[in-house]
């Protein structure tokens, strides 16, 4: 009995080609998506910094700095998310 290489037989499914900027594309996405999740992870932990500063009642006019730092640092990365989001996910 005859047996064929499959490779003979499959030829044209596995048809290798060349995704145009697709390397490319993915490597950017992934980037960028990453750099933002570890800064709103960061933003997370000075909020969780402030939530036990206001639980154990140590929260005070001191500490005023850092509770208008951390909302700015929250608002920024909110605002590269309303850039970011349409840039990968709808372009």
């Amino acid at each position: 009995m005859f047996r064929k290489n499959y490779a003979d037989i499959f030829t044209g499914v596995h048809d290798p080609h060349v995704i145009v900027y697709g390397n490319t594309f993915a490597s950017i996405y992934f980037t960028m998506t990453g750099f933002h999740a570890i800064h709103v992870i960061v933003g997370m932990i000075m909020f969780g910094m402030l939530l036990f500063r206001g639980v154990t009642n140590t929260l005070g006019p001191d500490q005023e700095l850092f509770v208008e730092n951390a909302g700015l640092y929250w608002h920024f990365v909110d605002l590269v998310w309303i850039f970011l989001f349409p840039m990968l996910y709808i372009i």
